[in-house]
């Protein structure tokens, strides 16, 4: 799955690919400190999932997922967060996992667990949804 990750404390990004290097079928395609420099890469580029620092300068995460839900509607989101206030928030827009910081590998691949069982999720309705001839919105 090809995944970004958004955060801008350039030690959070660079401790996350370190992390989840040798998680299976996560590929790292970006790691941005700039939550629109993410965007424009996901306009531009097939992302799968997006990991998303809530609180930023500029645009929050929680606006981050919005924009990229809008211009992906099937991307999973996890929220990654110092703090677990924000997790109201991320049911609201539909976020998909939460972790809060600090975490370590064994916290990434129970995330990717969770996101490996609903990307299975989406495409099962997808395909099911198609041979029964429902369109879906």
């Amino acid at each position: 799955m090809r995944a970004i990750i958004v955060d801008d404390e350039i030690i959070m990004l660079n401790s996350f690919q370190r992390l989840s290097s040798g998680i299976p079928d996560l590929t790292i395609v970006g790691a941005f400190d700039n939550p629109e420099e993410a965007y424009r890469f996901a306009q531009a580029n097939p992302v799968d999932i997006a990991f998303l620092d809530v609180k930023m300068p500029r645009m929050n995460g929680i606006e981050l997922a919005g924009a990229l839900r809008e211009l992906r509607p099937d991307i999973l989101i996890v929220f990654i967060s110092a703090y677990d206030e924000y997790i109201r928030d991320s049911n609201r827009i539909g976020g998909d996992y939460y972790i809060v910081k600090p975490y370590k590998t064994e916290t990434l691949e129970i995330a990717m667990d969770r996101i490996r069982l609903l990307a299975k999720r989406q495409k099962r309705i997808y395909t099911s949804g198609l041979s029964e001839g429902f369109p879906f919105l």
